[in-house]
């Protein structure tokens, strides 16, 4: 029995050696899955930055070709920068990971962006104050049903 067991080992081990393996797949499939559901996840705040950009008026410039994308590796992935050009502040946000491009604006596209996102921010804010003002009003109403409870205290 265990001399079947072992030549069955080998031959599967033998078997996944050349690639006809269903574990290689399967692992493989769910690496897959796994990692593009992890990835959707770390991009999920790069897309929102990018929309806000955009809709501040970011101009977003895309690779063309691999010196191009090279070049946008060259600066800071995903973090907003400025350098001057002609005395004026030019902002920049390359994403070299997902979208490959880089979204540059002046300085009026850069006030826009602060806005958007301090707008973004208060939202969240509020959002964040009502769940916890709700989840107070929530317990109140359970501590009010527990006071009427005649087992709450051990009278017996």
């Amino acid at each position: 029995m265990i001399r079947r067991l072992v030549a069955t080992m080998w031959i599967t081990a033998l078997a996944g050696a050349g690639g006809c393996s269903t574990l290689d797949s399967a692992y493989d499939w769910t690496r897959a899955y796994f990692g593009t559901a992890q990835q959707e996840a770390a991009r999920q705040p790069v897309a929102e930055t990018e929309s806000t950009l955009v809709a501040a008026g970011f101009k977003q410039m895309a690779a063309k070709s691999p010196d191009e994308l090279n070049h946008i590796r060259s600066f800071p992935p995903q973090k907003l920068t400025y350098y001057i050009e002609n005395g004026r502040f030019v902002y920049r946000f390359a994403d070299p990971d997902f979208c490959r491009c880089v979204y540059e604006g002046d300085e009026a596209a850069y006030q826009r962006y602060e806005r958007l996102t301090m707008a973004n921010d208060s939202e969240q804010s509020n959002k964040h104050f009502a769940v916890i003002r709700r989840e107070a009003g929530q317990q109140e109403a359970l501590d009010a049903v527990n006071d009427l409870n005649p087992f709450r205290y051990n009278w017996f």
